[in-house]
């Protein structure tokens, strides 16, 4: 009888060695892939073959052993008498089931969590995110999103300062909308309290409806309701302490409304203490921060609003935006443009800006209250690159586009001072 076939049919103590190596091997890689952010499937396969590696090399060692270290036949049956093994394989077999109870019934969720967790903090140890680290901060949240595991909130806030902190790349991008589905997948708590239950949701509702009042007649603000909404959200901002969820909620409304009545600090301000509570929605975050900067003007916020509104353009819209229409989802990216055009403008970028400015106008609607600025900020890019003919181009396009009697007066201008940009800049600066 060979080596193997003896392996094979007689040497139950060498069979069940290599069978609880093969475990072990297995039950150690899989817990290191999983630590190292792979997926359970994926870690599964891998454990499989590394366990089937390791039994066959315990079976290649087995069969390599000198001929007089191979137990004879009568050794290996005298081992155990048959009554012995029997028992052995029930005990075995018992063994066996109740482990696969346990582990059904003890869920392992708070250590796929705890392992997920630290492999993030890891993974943002430094300021910013390396492309590599980036896509396996995706790969966890998005195993995270659809289980019933939860990460912890200052691992969580973490990725979220790292990712608004590093270069803006598809990597960035990627890690960032996993981040935003795994909130908005976390967060079951309704935008809408109706009927409210608590003096705060009762607030926040007065609030809701006051802002929206405020922007019934957009692109015009009724400065009373305005006014009113922040008064009535600032009571809800008190009462609302125990519940972070509505707090943030409130802040952002509060945040929408100072941008508005041009109180871009303020804005800012509540945008970066909803972001001390937890808010992870990198899209509404976005939104508010980068026209807060862009109105501040300093050299600092308009590099910083152009780094946050690359990032937003690659983002779902906020949920507030993409539950209303496609066309809702659209003004998301042209208002994001049309920030990192001015942004531009103000920097000296001039060509960066109407880049921006001309792909707005091209996915935004034929009439928009955006227009104007846009086709504006355009015009005034192009004098400034000495360009009267693209400046007077783009003036006939906003004509027939939206027959507005301002673009006539602009190109009443441009006519008039075709030789002399610098004195047509000039002169539109002042006309309303």
């Amino acid at each position: 009888m060979n080596k193997l076939q003896q392996f094979l049919t007689v040497d139950d103590d060498a069979r069940a060695k290599a069978a609880r190596t093969g475990m072990l091997v297995a039950l150690a890689v899989g817990l290191l892939m999983q630590l190292f952010g792979l997926g359970f499937v994926d870690s599964a396969y891998i454990a499989v073959t590394a366990m089937a590696i390791a039994y066959t090399q315990r079976v290649w060692h087995y069969c390599r052993k000198r001929p007089e270290i191979v137990p004879s036949i009568d050794a290996a049956r005298d081992r155990f008498s048959r009554r012995a093994f029997a028992t052995w394989r029930a005990g075995a077999a018992v063994a066996s089931w109740a482990a696969i109870g346990l582990v059904n019934i003890v869920s392992l969720t708070p250590a796929e969590a705890a392992i997920a967790d630290r492999r993030l903090r890891e993974l943002t140890r430094g300021k910013y995110l390396s492309p590599d680290h980036a896509k396996h901060v995706a790969n966890i949240l998005n195993i995270a999103t659809p289980s019933p595991m939860s990460l912890s909130d200052p691992t969580l806030a973490r990725v979220r300062d790292a990712i608004k902190e590093s270069e803006p790349n598809s990597a960035t991008a990627i890690a960032a909308n996993a981040l935003v589905n795994y909130a908005r997948a976390k967060d079951e708590v309704p935008r809408l309290i109706n009927p409210p239950k608590t003096p705060a949701e009762r607030a926040y509702l007065e609030g809701g409806e006051h802002f929206v009042d405020a922007y019934s007649r957009f692109p015009e603000i009724d400065l009373m309701e305005a006014n009113t909404a922040i008064s009535v959200l600032s009571r809800c901002i008190d009462l609302a302490e125990p519940d972070r969820s509505l707090l943030i909620d409130a802040l952002f409304m509060r945040a929408t409304l100072y941008l508005s009545l041009g109180r871009p600090s303020e804005a800012l301000a509540d945008a970066e203490n909803a972001e001390r509570l937890g808010a992870l929605d990198l899209s509404c975050i976005i939104w508010v921060e980068t026209t807060a900067l862009v109105n501040r003007r300093s050299l600092g916020d308009l590099n910083r609003a152009i780094s946050l509104v690359t990032l937003g353009l690659s983002l779902t819209p906020p949920r507030w935006l993409a539950s209303e229409s496609p066309l809702s989802e659209n003004m998301y990216r042209v208002e994001l443009l049309h920030r990192r055009s001015t942004a531009y403008y103000r920097l000296g970028s001039f060509k960066a800006s109407a880049d921006d400015s001309r792909e707005a106008l091209n996915i935004a609607p034929k009439a928009s209250p955006v227009l104007v600025p846009l086709y504006t900020n355009l015009v005034a890019a192009q004098l400034k690159m000495d360009d009267v003919p693209g400046a007077e181009s783009a003036v006939r396009e906003w004509i027939d586009r939206a027959h507005d009697p301002r673009a006539q007066r602009i190109l009443a201008i441009l006519v008039a001072n075709r030789s002399n940009p610098k004195s047509a800049l000039a002169e539109l600066e002042g006309t309303p």
